[in-house]
């Protein structure tokens, strides 16, 4: 895939870009639904979850007043044998439409949105591939998305509110503190040495080891930090940068696969940061799953095999760390990478560190979240696992950003210890963080750029254009459109969270004679939503791989696209669709789909040029294997 040739007028590149946004907002709106269709289906959502907590208890209601405002929601709130009347009316207030209980209680509420409130995700995506300066792009982007359609005052208001909003919030701190906690660690365990220790051991004992096995050695460690996906990105990354600087692997490369085995990954993990969120909102409609399994971690396991995404991401991953091949503008980047002179840290060979100044931080930042997440979910019934999950849920970030602190403690330390003076330790825990205060800006911009398409309501509008659709369609148009979701607005578990209440639903009559589709449908909202935080650069694990791989923000999106793209059409087109239309049993989507990203990757891809030229000697070049 070569790059267009673009203008080098930086003013004309973002008109270029927003234009290409206005014309793509227009069609979207020219086929998308109207606002109150949007603002209608936008309560279906909220009214499942009802039924489903309330279970067999729940009556039929009707809408006594106003339901022509609302009319899909009043089917649904009727559906049953014998409809009663419930007092119930919607109304349009405070910009929203609210379905309110006789006594006024508010039962749920939704807004109406059209696709302008795209403006903000789709300017951004196209301006990080445009300017190759993300962030900028995302500043501009924000900014644009906020002010637009508000007078000059009102929108300085806004602009001010969400940046503080960002700032401030809660998970945002949190996420911030364990991002800033882990570059220090990172970079003290690369300056003592102890990550180059770490990485070569797992290239097999070699300081200089091929290029295969550096990258099957990052994919493997990618595997074992299973746990959480920005421990995964940041840890992975850090560790095996200057393995695959001397193996003449490129960065572009390296922050592929770290991305890869991030959230693909910890989505699927059995024990994860992710399986409390997941198993939180499956378990909100166990009614759905009853024939199925009578928990919500039981229907998280019934879906594992129809998790096509993220099991054929981790394939891909493997694949193409072990064949060398490349394919699209990863191909220029392996090919620069072996023809490039080694950076002064690879081609002197700087002493190993302890293995164990890499090993035990990391440890004790997983027996922090480990040991606080079963804690905190010590009354949960059924056994560790359960635990773990009740746990994860209701300590969310915190106990993440206290373990990235304390494994930062402990680094600093050890690095003391194994003979850096203080003032070393703390240039170079500095150095981590400073180094990286561009993505660190970027990843802040991201959070903006989330919340103002929260408020502005584009995810309702996407989901909205899910409709009517249901039987064997739905699983191919759920995974079409949480992919788009996430990749707009680079946060999946938010998509997770907006369209299984629309998707369960709508699958729910379809669960006793066709249990697969309604598995398929559920999975393929929580693979497209991976999909997205794979390679969104609005991501914040996209954001994460690439500071820790030292890679530009752009470059890394713009090589890893195609891989994800030659993903996901497959797991669309093996998994999602054949399950459903051609009624197949998910391992034979499974097999299938895994042989044909194998031969997909072996007809694109190609090998690049196997030389590295070493500072040393320039004239000279080493044959290296793949």
């Amino acid at each position: 895939m070569a790059r267009v040739a673009l203008p080098e007028s930086l003013a004309v590149r973002m008109l270029l870009g927003s234009a290409i946004a206005v014309a793509a907002i227009a069609g979207l709106d020219a086929i998308g639904p109207s606002p109150a269709t949007v603002a209608d289906r936008g309560l279906l959502g909220p009214i499942a979850t009802l039924q489903a907590k309330a279970g067999a208890d729940w009556q039929p209601r009707t809408v006594d007043h106003g339901a022509e405002r609302c009319p899909e929601a009043a089917a649904a709130l009727a559906r049953g044998d014998a409809p009663a009347r419930g007092g119930l009316r919607c109304e349009e207030s405070g910009g929203q439409l609210r379905l309110l209980a006789e006594d006024g209680a508010e039962l749920a509420a939704s807004r109406p949105a059209d696709a302008m409130s795209l403006l903000g995700p789709i300017l951004a995506v196209v301006l990080v591939l445009l300017l190759r300066r993300p962030a900028l792009a995302l500043i501009v982007a924000v900014c644009a998305a906020t002010l637009v359609g508000r007078p000059p005052v009102d929108g300085a208001i806004a602009l001010a509110s969400v940046a503080k909003d960002t700032l401030i919030g809660g998970d945002n701190q949190l996420v911030l503190l364990f991002t800033v906690a882990m570059l220090g660690m990172v970079h003290v365990g690369i300056d003592s040495g102890a990550y180059a220790a770490l990485a070569a051991r797992m290239a097999g004992g070699s300081a200089h080891p091929s290029p295969r096995r550096a990258r099957m050695a990052t994919v493997l460690l990618g595997l074992l930090v299973f746990f959480d996906d920005y421990a995964n990105s940041l840890v992975v990354g850090g560790s095996m940068r200057e393995t695959c600087d001397r193996a003449g692997v490129s960065r572009e490369k390296l922050a592929y696969l770290v991305d890869a085995t991030s959230a693909s990954v910890a989505g699927v993990a059995l024990v994860s940061t992710w399986v409390g969120f997941e198993v939180g909102l499956l378990a909100d409609f166990g009614g759905a799953f009853a024939g199925i399994s009578g928990s919500g971690y039981g229907t998280f396991l019934a879906l594992l095999p129809y998790r096509f995404y993220c099991l054929f991401t981790i394939v891909a991953a493997l694949y193409f760390a072990w064949s060398g091949r490349a394919f699209g503008p990863m191909l220029a980047a392996e090919a620069k990478a072996r023809r490039r002179e080694l950076p002064a840290t690879a081609a002197t060979g700087r002493p190993l560190g302890k293995l164990r100044d890499a090993v035990l931080p990391v440890a004790l930042v997983l027996a922090v979240v480990v040991g606080w997440d079963l804690w905190a979910g010590r009354a949960a019934a059924g056994g560790w696992v359960e635990v773990f999950v009740a746990g994860a849920d209701a300590v969310g970030l915190k106990a993440l950003a206290l373990g990235g602190i304390l494994g930062s403690a402990l680094a600093v330390l050890l690095a003391r210890a194994g003979g850096m003076g203080w003032r070393a330790v703390a240039r170079s825990w500095w150095a981590g963080v400073a180094g990286m205060a561009p993505i660190l800006v970027i990843l802040v911009a991201a959070m903006a750029m989330r919340s103002v398409t929260s408020d502005a309501g584009a995810p309702g509008w996407i989901a909205a254009t899910l409709g009517q659709a249901s039987g064997a369609a739905l699983p191919l148009a759920s995974f079409g459109v949480a992919a788009l979701v996430a990749f707009l607005t680079g946060s999946s578990w938010a998509t997770m969270g907006i369209l299984l209440p629309v998707v369960v639903p709508l699958m729910a009559p379809f669960g006793a004679e066709h249990p697969g589709w309604l598995l398929a449908a559920t999975a393929a909202v929580l693979d497209g939503a991976i999909f997205g935080d794979h390679c969104s650069p609005l991501s914040d694990t996209t954001v994460m791989s690439s500071a820790a791989a030292g890679v530009p923000h752009d470059a890394h999106v713009w090589t890893q696209i195609p891989y994800a793209l030659l993903v996901m059409v497959v797991a669309a087109g093996s998994g999602y669709a054949c399950t459903a239309y051609l009624d197949l049993a998910p391992w034979q989507g499974l097999l299938f789909g895994s042989l044909l990203v194998i031969g997909l990757g072996q007809l694109l891809g190609r090998r690049p040029e196997h030389r590295v030229e070493t500072g040393a000697s320039a004239a000279k070049t080493t044959q290296l294997p793949s």
